[in-house]
Protein backbone atom coordinates (compact mmCIF):
# COMPACT_ATOMS: atom_id res chain seq x y z
CA UNK A 1 0.00 0.00 0.00
CA UNK A 2 1.24 3.36 -0.95
CA UNK A 3 2.38 5.56 1.96
CA UNK A 4 0.16 8.35 0.68
CA UNK A 5 -2.88 6.10 0.91
CA UNK A 6 -1.89 4.97 4.40
CA UNK A 7 -1.43 8.57 5.49
CA UNK A 8 -4.82 9.48 4.01
CA UNK A 9 -6.47 6.56 5.83
CA UNK A 10 -4.82 7.54 9.09
CA UNK A 11 -5.89 11.16 8.57
CA UNK A 12 -9.47 10.09 7.78
CA UNK A 13 -9.53 7.85 10.85
CA UNK A 14 -8.24 10.67 13.04
CA UNK A 15 -10.82 13.05 11.58
CA UNK A 16 -13.54 10.46 12.18
CA UNK A 17 -12.41 9.99 15.79
CA UNK A 18 -12.23 13.75 16.32
CA UNK A 19 -15.71 14.21 14.87
CA UNK A 20 -17.11 11.32 16.89
CA UNK A 21 -15.48 12.63 20.06
CA UNK A 22 -16.74 16.14 19.41
CA UNK A 23 -20.24 14.85 18.70
CA UNK A 24 -20.17 12.77 21.87
CA UNK A 25 -18.97 15.74 23.96
CA UNK A 26 -21.61 17.99 22.36
CA UNK A 27 -24.30 15.40 22.97
CA UNK A 28 -23.24 15.00 26.60
CA UNK A 29 -23.20 18.78 27.04
CA UNK A 30 -26.68 19.08 25.53
CA UNK A 31 -27.97 16.36 27.85
CA UNK A 32 -26.36 18.12 30.81
CA UNK A 33 -27.91 21.44 29.74
CA UNK A 34 -31.35 19.80 29.46
CA UNK A 35 -30.99 18.36 32.98
CA UNK A 36 -29.90 21.75 34.35
CA UNK A 37 -32.83 23.52 32.64
CA UNK A 38 -35.20 20.89 34.08
CA UNK A 39 -33.73 21.49 37.56
CA UNK A 40 -34.09 25.26 37.09
CA UNK A 41 -37.72 24.86 36.01
CA UNK A 42 -38.42 22.61 39.00
CA UNK A 43 -36.76 25.10 41.37
CA UNK A 44 -38.71 28.00 39.85
CA UNK A 45 -41.92 26.00 40.18
CA UNK A 46 -41.08 25.31 43.83
CA UNK A 47 -40.40 29.01 44.44
CA UNK A 48 -43.67 29.97 42.79
CA UNK A 49 -45.64 27.44 44.86
CA UNK A 50 -43.96 28.55 48.09
CA UNK A 51 -44.60 32.24 47.32
CA UNK A 52 -48.22 31.37 46.56
CA UNK A 53 -48.34 29.56 49.90
CA UNK A 54 -47.11 32.63 51.78
CA UNK A 55 -49.67 34.79 49.95
CA UNK A 56 -52.35 32.26 50.92
CA UNK A 57 -51.23 32.37 54.57
CA UNK A 58 -51.64 36.15 54.54
CA UNK A 59 -55.04 35.83 52.87
CA UNK A 60 -56.20 33.36 55.53
CA UNK A 61 -55.13 35.72 58.31
CA UNK A 62 -56.88 38.66 56.60
CA UNK A 63 -60.17 36.76 56.61
CA UNK A 64 -60.24 37.09 60.38
CA UNK A 65 -60.24 40.89 60.21
CA UNK A 66 -62.65 40.82 57.27
CA UNK A 67 -65.22 39.28 59.60
CA UNK A 68 -65.29 42.56 61.52
CA UNK A 69 -66.39 44.52 58.47
CA UNK A 70 -70.20 44.68 58.51
CA UNK A 71 -70.19 45.38 54.75
CA UNK A 72 -68.44 42.09 53.95
CA UNK A 73 -70.61 39.02 53.52
CA UNK A 74 -69.77 36.09 55.83
CA UNK A 75 -70.21 33.54 53.03
CA UNK A 76 -67.72 35.41 50.86
CA UNK A 77 -65.23 35.63 53.72
CA UNK A 78 -65.65 31.92 54.48
CA UNK A 79 -65.04 31.07 50.81
CA UNK A 80 -61.87 33.18 50.85
CA UNK A 81 -60.73 31.43 54.02
CA UNK A 82 -61.27 28.02 52.41
CA UNK A 83 -59.47 29.07 49.20
CA UNK A 84 -56.53 30.41 51.21
CA UNK A 85 -56.14 27.29 53.33
CA UNK A 86 -56.39 25.09 50.23
CA UNK A 87 -53.70 27.11 48.46
CA UNK A 88 -51.49 26.92 51.53
CA UNK A 89 -51.93 23.15 51.64
CA UNK A 90 -51.09 22.87 47.93
CA UNK A 91 -47.83 24.73 48.51
CA UNK A 92 -46.87 21.94 50.89
CA UNK A 93 -46.56 19.56 47.95
CA UNK A 94 -43.15 21.04 47.07
CA UNK A 95 -42.01 22.09 50.53
CA UNK A 96 -39.89 20.54 53.23
CA UNK A 97 -41.60 18.73 56.08
CA UNK A 98 -40.76 21.69 58.31
CA UNK A 99 -42.74 24.02 56.04
CA UNK A 100 -45.61 21.53 55.86
CA UNK A 101 -45.73 21.22 59.65
CA UNK A 102 -45.57 24.96 60.20
CA UNK A 103 -48.19 25.55 57.52
CA UNK A 104 -50.45 23.04 59.25
CA UNK A 105 -49.88 24.83 62.57
CA UNK A 106 -50.82 28.17 61.02
CA UNK A 107 -53.95 26.76 59.36
CA UNK A 108 -54.98 25.23 62.68
CA UNK A 109 -54.42 28.48 64.58
CA UNK A 110 -56.16 30.65 61.99
CA UNK A 111 -58.98 28.11 61.69
CA UNK A 112 -59.68 28.21 65.42
CA UNK A 113 -59.65 32.02 65.45
CA UNK A 114 -61.85 32.13 62.34
CA UNK A 115 -64.47 29.83 63.91
CA UNK A 116 -64.59 31.93 67.08
CA UNK A 117 -64.73 35.03 64.89
CA UNK A 118 -67.76 33.64 63.05
CA UNK A 119 -69.57 33.22 66.37
CA UNK A 120 -68.54 36.70 67.51
CA UNK A 121 -69.71 38.14 64.19
CA UNK A 122 -73.14 36.55 64.66
CA UNK A 123 -73.43 38.01 68.16
CA UNK A 124 -72.23 41.43 66.96
CA UNK A 125 -74.83 41.44 64.18
CA UNK A 126 -77.56 40.81 66.77
CA UNK A 127 -76.52 43.85 68.82
CA UNK A 128 -75.58 45.87 65.75
CA UNK A 129 -74.35 49.06 67.38
CA UNK A 130 -71.09 50.92 66.93
CA UNK A 131 -69.61 49.86 70.27
CA UNK A 132 -70.21 46.18 69.55
CA UNK A 133 -68.55 46.42 66.13
CA UNK A 134 -65.63 48.41 67.59
CA UNK A 135 -65.13 45.76 70.26
CA UNK A 136 -65.20 43.06 67.57
CA UNK A 137 -62.64 44.97 65.49
CA UNK A 138 -60.37 45.19 68.55
CA UNK A 139 -60.72 41.44 69.07
CA UNK A 140 -59.79 40.67 65.44
CA UNK A 141 -56.73 42.90 65.61
CA UNK A 142 -55.66 41.28 68.86
CA UNK A 143 -56.04 37.86 67.24
CA UNK A 144 -54.05 38.94 64.21
CA UNK A 145 -51.23 40.07 66.50
CA UNK A 146 -51.41 36.74 68.33
CA UNK A 147 -50.98 34.90 65.00
CA UNK A 148 -47.71 36.73 64.20
CA UNK A 149 -45.36 34.19 65.84
CA UNK A 150 -46.97 31.23 64.07
CA UNK A 151 -46.85 33.08 60.73
CA UNK A 152 -43.20 34.05 61.37
CA UNK A 153 -42.27 30.40 61.97
CA UNK A 154 -43.83 29.45 58.62
CA UNK A 155 -42.16 32.34 56.79
CA UNK A 156 -38.76 31.47 58.30
CA UNK A 157 -39.12 27.83 57.20
CA UNK A 158 -40.09 28.89 53.66
CA UNK A 159 -37.09 31.23 53.50
CA UNK A 160 -34.82 28.36 54.56
CA UNK A 161 -36.39 26.11 51.89
CA UNK A 162 -35.48 28.77 49.34
CA UNK A 163 -31.93 29.14 50.68
CA UNK A 164 -32.38 32.77 51.79
CA UNK A 165 -29.84 34.05 54.33
CA UNK A 166 -30.86 35.46 57.72
CA UNK A 167 -33.80 33.09 58.03
CA UNK A 168 -33.65 32.08 61.66
CA UNK A 169 -37.00 31.98 63.42
CA UNK A 170 -36.00 34.86 65.71
CA UNK A 171 -34.64 37.07 62.89
CA UNK A 172 -37.77 36.65 60.79
CA UNK A 173 -40.09 37.30 63.73
CA UNK A 174 -38.16 40.45 64.66
CA UNK A 175 -38.40 41.63 61.03
CA UNK A 176 -42.18 41.20 60.70
CA UNK A 177 -43.36 41.95 64.24
CA UNK A 178 -45.97 44.69 64.42
CA UNK A 179 -45.46 47.15 67.26
CA UNK A 180 -48.62 46.55 69.31
CA UNK A 181 -48.18 49.77 71.31
CA UNK A 182 -48.00 51.88 68.15
CA UNK A 183 -51.03 50.09 66.79
CA UNK A 184 -53.00 50.73 69.99
CA UNK A 185 -51.98 54.40 69.93
CA UNK A 186 -53.16 54.67 66.30
CA UNK A 187 -56.48 53.06 67.20
CA UNK A 188 -56.93 55.51 70.07
CA UNK A 189 -56.14 58.42 67.77
CA UNK A 190 -58.63 57.17 65.18
CA UNK A 191 -61.31 56.83 67.87
CA UNK A 192 -60.61 60.40 69.01
CA UNK A 193 -60.86 61.69 65.43
CA UNK A 194 -64.17 59.90 64.98
CA UNK A 195 -65.35 61.16 68.35
CA UNK A 196 -66.22 57.67 69.47
CA UNK A 197 -63.78 57.45 72.34
CA UNK A 198 -64.47 53.73 72.48
CA UNK A 199 -60.97 52.79 73.56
Amino acid sequence: MDSTVVAALIGAGAAFLALTGTAWVASAQLAHDRRERAKDRALQSKRDRLFDGIAAANAAIRTVTALANPNVDVATTSAKFNEATSALSAAGSVASLEVVTRGKDLVGSVGRVFLVGLAKRRETEKVSDYAAWATFVDWTITQQLALQPTYALLLAAVRRDLGIDDSSDAAVFDAIRVDAQQLAASMDEAADILGTGHR
